[in-house]
């Protein structure tokens, strides 16, 4: 998903708090009246949402779960806004990644700044992997565990091993090397 703008932090500062007891992180706040085009909406919100757990689990492009809120009838993800709150920044244009990879977890101290390419360094392999570890395929045609990585928008070949182990340790240590700060701990 293309990250957006976010408004601006003193407006996000004015509807949320941070919450670790909220699934999202946030919590809605009792909102100023110059929110709302009615004093009618502005009573409703601040009556129904004051207090409570701000946004809703929605899923990605990419089937991944995800806390959304809306803010003026515009959906954002709600790590962008718990980022932003807690920082005091947009990362806008980056992404906000998650550290430990679980898209549910947005306490602050799981989300970093990251471009497309680092955030796609932190993911779990794919579904569709039959080894078992990220890189690692069965080459058919010749018999033998093929490692490889990613790096600079290339895929980089890491050879061709007769034992699992020694494909794993090949691409763990490209990683290391490549990857270094990207790494789920």
């Amino acid at each position: 998903m293309t990250p957006k703008p976010l408004p601006s932090i003193c407006f996000l500062k004015e509807c949320f708090e941070l919450s670790s007891d909220s699934p999202s992180g946030l919590k809605w706040k009792v909102r100023p009246r110059f929110h709302f085009q009615t004093n009618r909406g502005w009573m409703i919100s601040n009556t129904r949402d004051s207090g409570q757990f701000a946004g809703n689990k929605s899923y990605s492009g990419d089937g991944d779960p995800r806390f959304m809120v809306k803010i003026c009838q515009v959906a954002y993800p709600a790590h962008r806004v718990v980022y932003a709150i807690n920082t005091g920044s947009d990362p806008f244009p980056l992404e906000v990644d998650h550290i430990d990879r679980n898209p549910l977890n947005n306490h602050p101290d799981n989300l970093r700044v990251a471009n497309r390419s680092e955030n796609a360094r932190n993911k779990d392999r794919q579904s569709n992997n039959t080894s078992g570890i990220k890189g690692v395929t069965f080459c058919k045609r010749t018999e033998k565990w093929m490692a490889q990585i990613g790096h600079l928008k290339k895929t980089v070949f890491l050879g061709r091993f007769s034992d699992i182990n020694e494909a794993k340790d090949a691409r763990s240590s490209a990683e290391i090397l490549l990857h270094q700060s990207f790494l789920a701990n």
